[in-house]
């Protein structure tokens, strides 16, 4: 997941996919043809959250209720095409909620 792929406003230490039984099924793909002679990314409707990760404490008790999120289509790309555009944050492992 690259930031520059992202919605304006979205972090990427803020975003989770919601795990579903057809949460591999509802990624689509879009082909990218001007990106390095080709690259297949992927786009999927996944989960903000609301407060941003950087205004909470790191560790904090857990009050059993999901924090508050907001829909966001995401994009993410193949590894190796990470800062071919532009430099900019990565993220490789994506966090999730039970969905």
């Amino acid at each position: 997941m690259e930031q520059t792929d992202q919605p304006s406003g979205v972090n990427l230490a803020d975003v989770s996919y919601a795990l579903t039984p057809k949460l591999a099924q509802e990624f689509q793909v879009e082909y990218k043809a001007d990106w390095l002679d080709g690259v297949a990314a992927l786009r999927h409707e996944g989960q903000v959250f609301e407060t941003p990760s950087a205004e909470q404490p790191l560790y904090q008790p857990t009050s059993g209720t999901p924090p508050k999120t907001r829909k966001e289509r995401l994009a993410l790309i193949p590894y190796y095409a990470w800062a071919n555009r532009v430099p900019a944050q990565m993220q490789v492992w994506i966090p999730y909620t039970r969905g």
